[in-house]
């Protein structure tokens, strides 16, 4: 007995030490996706913002048509800034890392695949479904329509080329309305994105949490 409890040992203790050594290697991991996390809240926050803007200036432009009120220089902003959206530009290093290492890194299931999910599921759709939209509306729809009936007079203002012809075309009007369709869908979509980031984020800082009071491993 004794002798087997002294080969045991050693085994043991070479298991406990590689656990270890796999549960700060996680911490590390999930530290530094957290501070992408909040890198990426910061940034979906800002876009919401600028895309809302985007679509006010929109709807004062159409608001303005519907009345046939006098164009100005105001008004020509406007037009300008109804023409933008935001892209999404996330930060995922962190991510990247930990896929490279194998994302079984991250022993609890339910936080792994909560992870893995928001990278691969939600941030791709807003890369690669609700910004490609944009660009195909913008170079299909929106400039020949803008480059019809308005010219740009400096970089951030447009003037109607006839404002009588601006005010009485329905293509320029209907154009203006899906366009703003369009940016509500998207920020729809990035505040279900924001939802949760935020959702994974307190995830991991719970996990953080709970690994490093087991391991001993001092809090990141």
């Amino acid at each position: 007995l004794h002798s087997s409890l002294h080969d045991a040992l050693p085994i043991w203790f070479s298991n406990w030490n590689e656990e270890r050594h796999l549960r700060q290697q996680e911490v590390r991991a999930l530290a530094d996706i957290a501070t992408n996390l909040r890198e990426n809240i910061d940034v979906v926050r800002r876009n919401i913002t600028q895309d809302t803007e985007f679509v006010a200036a929109c709807k004062r432009v159409t608001v303005a048509l519907d009345r046939n009120e006098a164009w100005s220089s105001a008004l020509g902003k406007d037009m300008m800034n109804c023409r933008w959206w935001t892209s999404p530009f996330f930060s995922s290093a962190a991510y990247e890392s930990l896929k490279a290492k194998g994302t079984d890194l991250i022993e609890d299931p339910k936080v792994r695949s909560q992870i893995v999910r928001l990278y691969e599921q939600r941030y791709a759709f807003l890369v690669n479904d609700t910004d490609k939209v944009f660009w195909v509306f913008h170079l299909a729809v929106m400039e020949p329509v803008l480059n019809r009936h308005v010219y740009p007079v400096g970089p951030d203002e447009y003037r109607p080329n006839d404002y009588s012809s601006l005010v009485d075309s329905h293509e320029f009007g209907n154009m203006l309305r899906q366009k703003v369709e369009i940016q509500m869908g998207s920020i729809r979509d990035q505040q279900t994105t924001l939802e949760e980031t935020e959702k994974v984020l307190r995830v991991i800082e719970n996990r953080l949490a709970g690994v490093s009071r087991r391991s001993g491993t001092p809090g990141l």
